[in-house]
């Protein structure tokens, strides 16, 4: 069973510790008062979770890296970067250098 805020987690085999996918969401469904009144409805959790299997998973990494090469030309150095952008201070707009390295 999912608990809110687990999307995201790697599911495991119970005997070994591989991961075999990866948990997704839980599936939900409506309890009415009155069925013939949709006004009357109340979601209610099934305590059916859902996983993405690991091979969709890796599949769809691989299509993605083969339409979207990684640029490592256009990446700098954490230190350059900070002396491009403006940071809100107490005193005002102040850049910042390498000096917060």
């Amino acid at each position: 069973m999912q608990q809110g805020g687990s999307s995201g987690s790697p599911v495991f085999y119970v005997d070994k510790p591989e991961v075999v996918g990866m948990m997704s969401r839980s599936l939900l469904d409506y309890e009415y008062e009155d069925p013939k009144d949709p006004a009357t409805r109340h979601l209610q959790n099934t305590n059916i979770s859902v996983c993405v299997a690991a091979a969709q998973i890796a599949g769809a990494l691989d299509t993605f890296r083969k339409l979207y090469p990684p640029r490592l030309d256009d990446i700098r150095p954490l230190a350059e970067h900070l002396e491009t952008i403006p940071m809100k201070t107490s005193i005002g707009w102040q850049t910042f250098g390498p000096e917060l390295s």
